[in-house]
């Protein structure tokens, strides 16, 4: 029973960090996806400036890309954090299952009371 247990302990704290991290992946796709829309709000303001005004305007959007970079590679990280987490669930649930077989075998091979 112990190794069950411990199993299904594995199993919660797997399953915890997986919510984790998509929930952070989510949050991460907004910030992108209002980064890219910054973006393009500034280029399209760039595009109607005169030419006095463009130096502000072009650092900001090269902080409004760089932004977006970083949070295309932390999307990246993140995709792949979560990929693995759910690769490491589905494995600690299967052997959650063959611990529980197991348990099941030897409950069937005892004699009956």
């Amino acid at each position: 029973m112990g190794r069950l247990q411990l199993q299904e302990q594995r199993i919660a704290s797997v399953g915890r960090q997986l919510a984790d991290a998509q929930g952070e992946l989510q949050a991460t796709e907004r910030t992108k996806a209002e980064s890219a829309n910054r973006l393009r709000v500034l280029q399209d303001r760039l595009d109607r400036m005169g030419e006095e005004r463009r130096d502000g305007a072009e650092r900001e959007i090269e902080a409004a890309t760089l932004a977006l970079e970083g949070a295309g590679q932390r999307e990246q990280t993140l995709r792949a954090l979560t990929q693995s987490l759910s690769s490491l669930l589905d494995e600690e649930q299967g052997r959650w299952n063959e611990y529980n077989a197991r348990l099941d075998d030897l409950e069937q091979a005892l004699p009956a009371r």
